[in-house]
């Protein structure tokens, strides 16, 4: 307690001699304001502008118990949901937008809560460079933010269409932050790793990219001159594939299981076979582990061996044989392990094709032979599209969960 005591005596003492000094201390540290003079964003949109594709487009979602007016566009819903509303807003630059988007407000516009930040399709081809300083240098956002792309779209058409679906955009993208490892068909990315990714040139950058699609209301039936509502679906689909720095294309979901397990981001998933009957089995994958090991000579890299492990569980089949004979688990690993194959092949295949390395191998050559990378790094970009890669699957599966065999399995009494 008395070094603390102490500790605090001399901060104070510093604070005092720089102020006494004529430093203007006060004017590094945030602004002190009322929390209820604030406004809390939680999306922040970024886009190139609309009139002159220099300037920087931002569109802000926050959500509010009461109506706002003032140049602001209000999406309320009824039923008990908080009103969600939106700013938009342009200038020369990230923050020179917000500025401008502050002119409309009534209350001052707080970055400190927003949870995820959304990059239209446009600005990410463009390049993140000049829209990731301002977010990354910011004292109010935090480094931790999640960051996706807007799919074949605006970043700001994205979040205003959002505010048709039956959940809360700020919701959804808690759930993908969350729960994106259910499936392992996509991913999470943090605003410090794509600091990190951004100074390696060699390897690509993937950010999970998030769709929106407008459907038809289900049970709808035409009369009393009503029509249909257009219901808002927004999902996680895949990545965006960058190089450079800039957005060049999309890994669907298939290709971005793929990215995963080559760089051990796989967390679960199910794979679907089939068993030597023709019928359809599930198996839950619980691990994936890939390995990688590098062939040289004379300093250069010749190939890649790959080496993946897959284990399973037996969750589902449709016929009513026992397949859980010897000889019917070496068919289904067999088939769990040329379809685990399959897959990285058509990643590989994708990225040797776009010349982009989503793979994970630059980063992994520098960090086990950093003095062989330095001779073989300027020459990377030739070298990656036609590097000979082998694959070898180890294929497991574990258990059948409480059952052995289906209910009504042939030859049972």
């Amino acid at each position: 307690m008395a070094i603390k005591k102490k500790v605090l005596s001399l901060v104070m003492v510093i604070i005092l001699c720089l102020y006494l000094c004529g430093c203007k201390i006060f004017g590094y540290l945030p602004k002190r304001t009322e929390i209820d003079s604030l406004e809390f964003i939680r999306i922040l949109g970024i886009d190139m502008g609309s009139q002159d594709s220099e300037n920087i487009k931002v569109t802000m979602l926050y959500i509010t118990h009461e109506k706002e007016q003032g140049g602001q566009k209000d999406s309320s819903n009824q039923g008990g949901r908080a009103n969600i509303s939106t700013m938009v807003a342009e200038g020369k630059s990230l923050s020179d937008a917000i500025k401008n988007a502050q002119l409309s407000s009534k209350r001052k516009i707080f970055l400190g809560h927003v949870f995820g930040v959304i990059i239209g399709d446009e600005a990410a081809k463009n390049g993140l460079g000049k829209y990731i300083d301002f977010i990354s240098r910011g004292i109010e956002l935090r480094l931790d933010n999640n960051i996706y792309i807007a799919k074949d779209m605006d970043a700001e058409e994205l979040i205003l269409k959002s505010c048709k679906s039956d959940e809360e955009l700020c919701d959804i993208i808690e759930h993908f932050s969350k729960d994106y490892g259910i499936t392992s068909t996509s991913g999470n990315k943090k605003l410090i790793e794509i600091m990190e990714e951004l100074d390696n040139k060699y390897a690509g950058i993937v950010i999970p990219a998030i769709k929106l699609m407008e459907e038809k209301e289900e049970n709808f039936q035409e009369g009393n001159g009503e029509e249909a509502r257009e219901k808002v679906v927004i999902k996680l689909d895949g990545y965006g594939v960058l190089k450079d720095g800039k957005l060049i294309s999309y890994a669907d979901e298939y290709l971005s299981t793929g990215i995963n397990i080559l760089n051990d981001k796989y967390m679960e998933g199910n794979i679907t076979i089939q068993d030597p009957y023709g019928q359809d089995v599930s198996l839950e994958v619980f691990e994936v582990i890939a390995e990688k090991r590098y062939k040289f000579s004379n300093g250069n890299i010749e190939s890649v061996a790959l080496k993946i492990i897959v284990n399973s569980n037996l969750a589902e089949q449709h016929s009513r044989e026992n397949i859980y004979t010897k000889e019917g688990l070496e068919y289904l690993f067999e088939q769990q392990a040329d379809t685990v194959k399959k897959e990285v092949y058509d990643v590989i295949e994708f990225a040797q094709n776009n010349n982009v390395d989503v793979l994970g191998f630059s980063r992994d050559i520098f960090k086990k032979h950093p003095i062989k990378w330095e001779k073989i790094e300027p020459e990377w970009d030739s070298i990656f599209p036609n590097l000979d890669i082998d694959i070898n699957i180890k294929s497991k599966i574990g258990r059948t969960y409480d059952i052995t065999q289906p209910s009504g399995v042939e030859g049972m009494e």
